[in-house]
């Protein structure tokens, strides 16, 4: 006889994997809100893809970089941490724009401009937060409800488009997005 399925309010862990381009990370928190997982694990579908930004050209980096972190953290999830960008904070990246992605050009966002795009949607900007790149995030079900529905909800509509510059500055600020200002200011 087959194992009953777990009950939502038993889950432990989500692990959602996006594909690229996609607000599959947003979606799940509205989705869920009321039943998220204690621990929550977002990841994007190319985690074997190598990162092919201004951090690492030049450099052998490996495509391993994300899913390392993954497997370092995977084991005893952290309540907030992202793969970030070696020694490189918001700050570093307040002015950050970007046109295009892999050839193609990008839907502008509004504002642009990594810190004015967060002061406008996060209704925040932490200069002394990790960049984070690659798109791997570990966060809690609580993080994620220490902010209102409302707010994934804005956020999710507002990175729809087929390829959205703000899913960019979303990527970067993710620690900022889904764990709070006090998690990321503590």
């Amino acid at each position: 006889m087959a194992e009953p399925p777990m009950r939502s309010r038993e889950r432990r862990a989500s692990v959602l994997v996006e594909p690229l381009g996609g607000s599959v990370h947003l979606h799940h928190v509205v989705k869920n809100f009321d039943d998220l997982a204690e621990h929550v694990l977002f990841a994007p579908s190319n985690l074997e893809r190598p990162l092919n930004n201004a951090e690492y050209k030049g450099r052998s980096q490996k495509p391993a970089v994300r899913r390392d972190f993954l497997l370092q953290n995977v084991a005893a999830p952290p309540s907030l941490s992202c793969a970030a960008a070696p020694n490189k904070t918001l700050g570093d990246a307040s002015d950050f724009v970007k046109v295009r992605h892999n050839g193609r050009r990008l839907d502008r966002a509004a504002p642009r401009g990594l810190r004015a795009w967060a002061l406008s949607h996060l209704g925040a900007f932490v200069s002394s937060a990790p960049l984070c790149r690659g798109g791997v995030v570990f966060t809690t079900g609580s993080r994620l409800r220490s902010r209102p529905k409302e707010f994934y909800v804005h956020l999710r509509d507002t990175l729809r488009g087929m390829e959205p510059e703000a899913g960019h500055y979303l990527e970067r600020l993710a620690q900022l997005a889904f764990g709070g200002v006090e998690a990321v200011s503590a």
